[in-house]
């Protein structure tokens, strides 16, 4: 009976050497696997901000069609009027201002079917209209004289993948240059800030 009985544990269990080996190989695998899950992420997440992006600034472009007005910058990271007409900042039914007459009476939203509540890394997409020191060069000038979409939060990782797939050429090669369509935002010291504009249209 006892010898049957350690025949059978015998054969149900496993060595220490089996586990181990077992235990290395996982290992092995997941030094492979995991950063590749990861940059599949990494990926959607940029794919997800890109058409995010080409979906606002085609409503842009078509709200323009119709109305010949840009709406105000919305630093609020909310609609700025391609979902609801009435989210135009400083929207006004009984104003004579002539920009908002052309807003009121040519609009024929909605122009995006929702305005996304949150870029891929957690921050917002904000509308900007004229008003900001775009190419960083310390003043707010003709060169940045236009329509952008601003994300922020972005991952530095993320910032460079988006120059990449949007400036068309590899990160070594790129020269931002004032017709260039994404411009990240750099504090003193040269580092990414996580703050990206992406440009709509140019005056």
């Amino acid at each position: 009976m006892k010898r049957r009985m350690k025949r059978a544990w015998n054969e149900g269990g496993f060595t220490l050497v089996e586990l181990l080996v077992v235990i290395a190989i996982i290992g092995i695998l997941a030094v492979f696997i995991v950063p590749t899950a990861l940059n599949a992420t990494e990926k959607s997440r940029v794919a997800k901000a890109e058409a995010d992006y080409r979906a606002i600034k085609s409503a842009a472009l078509i709200a323009y069609a119709d109305t010949a007005v840009w709406p105000p910058t919305k630093d609020d990271g909310t609609d700025p009027g391609f979902v609801a007409k009435v989210n135009y900042d400083g929207y006004d039914e009984n104003s004579n201002d002539s920009d908002m007459k052309k807003w009121k009476n040519r609009w024929d939203g909605p122009y995006l079917d929702a305005w996304p509540g949150q870029n891929p890394w957690g921050g917002k997409y904000y509308y900007i209209n004229d008003t900001e020191d775009i190419n960083g060069d310390g003043n707010v000038d003709e060169d940045d004289l236009g329509r952008y979409l601003k994300l922020d939060k972005v991952p530095d990782g993320a910032i460079e993948k988006l120059l990449v797939n949007l400036e068309g050429e590899n990160l070594a090669s790129i020269n931002l240059t004032d017709n260039s369509v994404v411009f990240p935002i750099k504090d003193s010291s040269n580092n990414y800030t996580g703050d990206i504009y992406l440009l709509i249209s140019k005056d």
